[in-house]
């Protein structure tokens, strides 16, 4: 016989970004059963946790920030992305107009020095290694060579530091699969 195997993946990369940075406020955060989209995006955007529903603005954009960041994207990307979605400027008397480039960068810097910075130290830590070393590794030992490396490269620093969250994500469902695919053929 034949069986379908679902597997849902839910915040898998958030999650190991977690494990690996040991950011307090998503350990604790997961720890509780939270979102992580609410819990970041309420200090974020200055708004009360329970006023931020998946509806809110801020929720999707805390979402983007959060998964963007850890794919590469960088500002000018996560500024289109907000623009886009339709998150409105921050600024006092202009709340109808959409978010602006500036602001992008504020909340950057924001996430990364108070309210991630564990995730902001991570990346650091990436780029000493790259440096030191010319690639990037996961904790399965799984290595990406950096090209031309030059620490202010900032768009291959994202990329690598991707390298090493999403391919521990990838091994941790590979090895998943395999102990479910070896249960399937020893149970029959």
């Amino acid at each position: 016989g034949h069986a379908i195997v679902s597997v849902d993946q839910s915040q898998l990369e958030p999650r190991v970004q977690t494990a690996i940075t040991g950011e307090p406020l998503l350990l604790e955060t997961f720890a509780a059963g939270e979102s992580i989209y609410r819990n970041v995006g309420a200090p974020l955007f200055g708004i009360p946790k329970d006023k931020l529903s998946k509806k809110h603005p801020a929720y999707g954009a805390s979402k983007l920030f959060i998964l963007s960041g850890n794919y590469g994207a960088g500002a000018n990307k996560q500024y289109a992305q907000l623009v886009e979605a339709g998150v409105k400027s921050q600024i006092p008397g202009r709340e109808e107009e959409p978010i602006t480039l500036e602001e992008v960068k504020t909340l950057r810097r924001r996430l990364e020095t108070e309210i991630l910075p564990c995730t902001a130290r991570f990346k650091d830590e990436t780029c000493a290694l790259v440096t030191q070393y010319g690639y990037a590794e996961t904790v399965f030992g799984w290595r990406r060579k950096a090209v031309n490396w030059h620490p202010r490269d900032y768009k291959q620093l994202l990329s690598l530091n991707n390298h090493r969250i999403q391919s521990a994500a990838f091994g941790i469902v590979k090895r998943a699969l395999l102990r479910i695919k070896k249960r399937f053929l020893a149970e029959g």
